[in-house]
């Protein structure tokens, strides 16, 4: 008994000796595999992340262009003027544009009536109007024809005629229309590095002009740069796929590349998903495409540009935006890899003298334990039935018996355990059927006022880093109890079922639309300021009173809007935005009031 004692203790102390010697190389190379996986994993969400910030920053600009494009005065001007063209035929229309193209450029007094024909009328005047909204943000907007013909803007532009530009070509799509974001760099007219967004405004399915904004990249772009390199994992930059930087934190636009090893990634980039690449073993970088600059053929965004034109410079023949972080200096240097290199040899040596010096008690302890071994593989491999047949009364011994008792109880609890699993997916199905009961409306299938604020305290919280703008809608029928009356409550059930079916048309996928109880109705707008909200609330309106229902009555909604102020609650958003409802019902019905 003594002797094997002896012998365990000895082979103990040696193999402790060998697992200290082993721990210590590898404790350096371990942390250092960690630290790296874990932060190559985080650099790919924050690009990612990034990413998405710029995408739905240039989704914000295009839907309220898109929203601007809708106004009723566009129609009446385009109409007009692509009734004129048209009547001239094709020849003399050209000759028409190209005369009044040249007189365009010719002309240099803002004042002359042929300027101020394009610069004054009632489109020029909503245009201007918007511009006013959001100061510093546009270079022009302006209108273009069917023809390519600028009928209004809201300043003077180089030429008159656009039909042949590249970006109203992208915007038509070969009579499909598509938005169309323009990286023009530097423009001229605006006097500032822009992207262009071009709308297609259609009468059904046909295009009848086009509605572009040129708008400054430097001042909100820059800003929201600055704010995540800040909180970020590093340096944030805007880069085009063929490595020119079109904005960083500080510098002009287009001044610099980012490094050769990012740039050959961004060569070989995959359109939906992030990706990190080394340079040197010393440096991460993190890139991740922003999806609608890709041109991928389901999207409904179209990219693209000109390296230059008689109006703008610094353009880019190819496509496509990344948000790229430079992740630093943080990896160990080539000196630290030699070192441990070095030490992992002198271990190596360590071991295999260590080796030697146990392999004589090895050897005379292998063939039980060898037995053993064999005997544990078969058990872990499901055999059960395996017994280990060693007649010793040493340590060895008694480990063998340990084992033979440890299996007996271990076949005799698993047929409990597979009764216990059926159990446990049984509670988590129920849990699961639970948690959608407790989040979704029963009769609409719409969220429900929890699920409602779960989600706006996640986007409040967003919001509290990220700031933008929040807009809450509080809508019901209007004479809701009437119709309960005359159809019984089976017929108001259905009515609610298809308002709710109504207005899910009529809003974004980012729009929360739920049912706050009875009649009453709640949406949740992010990235949506009072005006744009007020503008979705009337067309909501608008298409609730002329959609059909199953009830015989005419059916309209009054709506009560509020925009999420400093230090907002939901109680308080809510609080307002009933009060806005209760003006709505006074003053008729079927209207808008904002609170």
């Amino acid at each position: 008994m003594k002797q094997i004692k002896h012998e365990l203790s000895l082979l103990l102390f040696a193999l402790g000796l060998l697992a200290m010697a082993a721990l210590f190389l590898l404790f350096h190379y371990i942390t250092q595999q960690t630290l790296e996986v874990e932060f190559r994993h985080k650099l790919q969400l924050a690009s990612q992340e990034a990413a998405n910030h710029f995408q739905s920053r240039l989704e914000a600009h295009a839907d309220i262009i898109l929203t601007l494009s809708r106004h009723s005065v566009f129609d009446h001007a385009l109409k007009e003027s692509n009734r004129f063209f048209t009547t001239l035929g094709d020849e003399i229309r050209v000759q028409r544009i190209l005369t009044q193209d040249q007189k365009w450029r010719a002309v240099h007094r803002d004042d002359d009536p042929f300027i101020r024909s394009r610069l004054t009328n009632p489109v020029a005047k909503v245009l201007k109007e918007h511009s006013a909204l959001f100061p510093d943000a546009y270079g022009e907007i302006f209108l273009t024809n069917r023809y390519g013909v600028m009928i209004a803007s809201t300043g003077r532009l180089t030429t008159l005629a656009h039909q042949h530009k590249y970006w109203w070509q992208g915007g038509y799509n070969g009579g499909h229309g598509k938005i169309f974001f323009d990286d023009r760099g530097f423009d001229v007219s605006a006097g500032n590095y822009v992207l262009g967004v071009v709308v297609p405004i259609r009468d059904g399915s046909r295009i009848i002009g086009m509605l572009k904004a040129n708008i400054k990249i430097v001042g909100p772009f820059r800003k929201m740069i600055r704010i995540f390199s800040r909180i970020g994992f590093g340096e944030l930059k805007l880069v085009r796929t063929n490595g020119e930087i079109v904005l960083g934190k500080t510098g002009d636009p287009l001044s610099g590349r980012v490094n050769p090893v990012v740039a050959d990634g961004l060569k070989g980039r995959k359109p939906n998903s992030a990706s990190v690449v080394e340079e040197n073993g010393t440096r991460l970088f993190g890139y991740a495409p922003i999806t609608n600059t890709m041109n991928l053929p389901e999207s409904r965004y179209r990219f693209g540009s000109n390296p230059a034109a008689i109006d703008q410079h610094g353009g880019f023949s190819g496509f496509g935006w990344f948000a790229v972080i430079d992740g630093g200096q943080h990896l160990s240097t080539p000196t630290s890899r030699i070192i441990l290199q070095n030490m992992a040899l002198g271990g190596l040596v360590f071991m295999l003298l260590m080796a030697l010096a146990a392999y004589r008690l090895g050897s005379r302890l292998a063939q039980p334990i060898e037995m053993i071994s064999r005997a544990a593989s078969e058990i872990g491999a499901g055999n059960l039935a395996t017994r280990i047949s060693l007649k010793r009364t040493d340590e060895i011994g008694g480990l063998a018996v340990s084992i033979n008792d440890m299996v007996e109880s271990l076949q005799q609890s698993m047929a409990s355990r597979s009764e216990l699993e059926r159990e446990v997916e049984k509670r988590e199905a129920a849990e699961q059927c639970l948690q959608k009961m407790a989040t979704t409306d029963e009769l609409t299938g719409l969220c429900n006022r929890r699920r409602f604020k779960e989600h706006f305290m996640a986007l409040n919280e967003r919001i509290t880093r990220y700031p933008e703008e929040l807009t809450l809608f509080v809508f019901d029928i209007d004479h809701f109890k009437l119709i309960n009356d005359n159809h019984g409550h089976e017929g108001g059930d259905r009515l609610l079922v298809e308002l709710a079916q109504q207005t899910q048309t009529q809003i974004r996928e980012v729009d929360l639309l739920a049912r706050w109880g009875g009649d009453e109705f709640v949406i949740l707008l992010p990235q949506t300021d009072a005006e744009t909200g007020r503008k979705v609330a009337k067309r909501l309106c608008q298409h609730i009173e002329a959609s059909p229902f199953s009830t015989p009555e005419r059916i309209t909604i009054s709506l009560g809007l509020s925009s999420l102020q400093r230090g907002d609650t939901l109680a308080s958003l809510l609080k307002r935005a009933d009060k806005a409802l209760y003006h709505a019902k006074s003053a008729g019905r079927n209207c808008v009031v904002a609170g």
